[in-house]
């Protein structure tokens, strides 16, 4: 399968299933997406980030097996294990201004491993959509300058934002609340 583009207002996600399997992900899931970006859209425009209203935006998310995340974890982060998610940002932050912006604005890319996102879709109790949807809020938070391994204020920071734009989406969709997050 070749990647597919979602684009939704200014934002486009770029969306590809290395394991060349119909993905849950396509399935009718338009109004998924568009929620996701839909409530990126609201983030985009707090105060959090430094993102012009006006830039065009893309980011590209990969669903991917063990070996492929591995790999990637070894090779860029020198950690040589399976991971949940990996984000590859273009910008080292866009949390504030720091000089000229383009009119297009390419975040970076996010792979989520699949076999890791069913694991914690049944240990929190969320369906793999929301699961799959959760790590992407991660990894676009990543992408945007956000990175919880920075200590415990950043750590707080960040998973406050994740689960605010998790809940938004949430509601909009009609999904109970997760346990243990």
């Amino acid at each position: 399968m070749k990647e597919q583009v979602f684009k939704f207002g200014r934002i486009s996600l770029g969306f590809d299933d290395t394991q060349r399997k119909e993905s849950f992900v396509l399935k009718g899931r338009t109004r998924l997406f568009s929620t996701l970006i839909e409530s990126l859209e609201i983030f985009l425009k707090s105060k959090s980030v430094a993102v012009p209203v006006e830039a065009e935006i893309s980011l590209s998310l990969t669903l991917c097996g063990k070996r492929k995340i591995q790999s990637l974890n070894r090779t860029y982060r020198k950690r040589n294990k399976v991971t949940d998610v990996l984000s590859f940002p273009l910008f080292d932050s866009l949390r504030k201004k720091d000089g000229f912006l383009p009119p297009f604005i390419e975040l970076g890319d996010i792979f989520i491993c699949r076999e890791v996102a069913l694991r914690q879709a049944c240990e929190y109790e969320l369906s793999l959509e929301q699961e799959v949807v959760r790590q992407t809020i991660h990894g676009c938070l990543h992408l945007l300058g956000f990175d919880h391994e920075q200590g415990q204020q950043e750590e707080k920071i960040m998973f406050t934002h994740e689960q605010k734009i998790f809940d938004k989406i949430g509601q909009d969709l009609g999904w109970r609340s997760p346990k243990g997050l």
